[in-house]
């Protein structure tokens, strides 16, 4: 699996982890019973549009108002056996573009960057990512809920520096080249039993 970055242009400026947390709002998190930031924070502006950033086909599995990170989206991948829980935090009230059940690719749309929720300072995309296993009774359970960071994980070992629109037109224009070099060999196997 790959993250890519969901906006364009946009920076990082804030990551996960009790070292990657301001100083000036570790006491806020750890109010909240967290150890630092609990996730990726990206730079937007208000109604910047956000898409889809992973390389993996995705599940829209909850859309959430909460009051302390305003309007959010929890999207599904499994990949080998491995189910993540993605989440997009500080949304525009209006600007949830997906729905519960629908299934969402690479670079689709799907919502738009705001201010929402008490403790915001501004437009960002707060980004986060956690582990979670199906029980029996098909309830998601996220793993490692005593780690510190409510079972949120860093995104690092996932992240690409690239916006994901830039990434899938790097790879369309790579499945353009193989196919014209599949056509080149074909036209000479051809020339060559004739």
């Amino acid at each position: 699996m790959k993250i890519f970055r969901s906006i364009k242009p946009s920076y990082v400026f804030q990551k996960f982890g009790k070292e990657n947390t301001y100083p000036s709002v570790l006491a806020l998190y750890n109010s909240l019973g967290l150890l630092g930031h609990n996730g990726w924070d990206f730079s937007a502006k208000d109604g910047d549009k956000i898409y889809w950033d992973c390389s993996l086909e995705g599940e829209v599995i909850g859309l959430s108002t909460d009051l302390n990170a305003g309007y959010g989206i929890e999207i599904l991948t499994e990949e080998n056996g491995k189910l993540h829980k993605h989440r997009f935090w500080h949304l525009r009230t209006d600007g949830i573009l997906v729905k519960a059940g629908q299934k969402v690719g690479s670079g689709d749309l799907i919502a738009l960057a705001d201010n929402t929720g008490k403790y915001t300072t501004g437009t960002h995309l707060h980004r986060d990512l956690k582990e979670c296993k199906r029980l029996p009774n098909g309830v998601l359970e996220t793993l490692n809920t005593n780690n510190g960071y409510l079972g949120a994980i860093d995104l690092k070992p996932f992240y690409v520096d690239m916006f994901i629109g830039d990434y899938i037109a790097n790879q369309q224009g790579q499945i353009s080249i193989l196919q014209k070099m599949i056509k080149l060999i074909s036209d000479f196997l051809k020339v060559g039993l004739n």
